[in-house]
């Protein structure tokens, strides 16, 4: 089997930063961790990724860490506006996250907590159900949509996304892996799109991760 020289490189990376990053997280629950799909071509790689969800505030907004042997990054979002209030990338320096987790504690109420995770549907205790999917709006454009569907069986949905996938083989989407993690706090969900994609340097298959916040008490028609 043919070795590809960047691809060893990315994958000691990835090791050396799994050994440094000794954080919060070792506290909390895995959001997600999988491989990316099998594929035909031997030396073509599926590689696992992961996301893992330090804490949550009151008003809807989660930090959280994500991995692949790609990237390695943290990220508080607010999950009303969807926008990212801190980020950075762990690499180069696994503990910069203690420093942005202090900080996201102090500044905007983040609790070391976690409501349920898993993969869609999603059922509340009112006995809806919700699901996810990726609806194509024309090259590389895709919607994140919440199908909703009440006790009756109607169905109603909201788009929570508009986002863009560059994609080698379209049929790539046809994987996408959709996770929830509920709020503790309020009837809110972090939706998250695994969409495997290929990593031209480096020839391998990898998760890249979509994110979006889904208020669960309007706004579905």
């Amino acid at each position: 089997m043919k070795i590809n020289k960047n691809f060893t490189i990315a994958c000691l990376m990835f090791l050396l930063f799994s050994i440094l990053s000794l954080t919060a997280k070792d506290q909390n629950p895995v959001l997600f961790t999988g491989k990316g799909p099998e594929n035909s071509d031997p030396n073509r790689s599926s590689l696992e990724g992961t996301i893992q969800i330090y804490g949550w505030s009151q008003d809807g907004k989660v930090f959280i860490e994500e991995n692949s042997t790609y990237f390695a990054n943290y990220r508080l979002i607010d999950l009303i506006t969807d926008k990212v209030l801190l980020s950075g990338e762990l690499f180069l320096e696994p503990e910069s996250i203690n420093k942005a987790f202090d900080a996201a504690k102090q500044k905007y109420g983040i609790k070391l907590k976690s409501g349920p995770i898993d993969y869609f549907p999603y059922t509340d205790k009112f006995s809806n159900e919700f699901s996810a999917a990726l609806v194509n709006k024309g090259t590389n454009s895709y919607n994140i949509e919440i199908i909703k569907q009440d006790s009756t069986g109607k169905k109603t949905k909201k788009v929570i996304s508009e986002i863009v996938i560059h994609v080698e083989a379209p049929a790539e989407i046809k994987d996408t892996r959709f996770i929830y993690v509920k709020s503790p706090y309020e009837n809110r969900l972090l939706v998250v799109a695994a969409v495997p994609q290929w990593h031209i340097e480096f020839d391998y298959i990898y998760y890249n991760f979509f994110l979006a916040g889904c208020s669960l008490s309007s706004r579905f028609q």
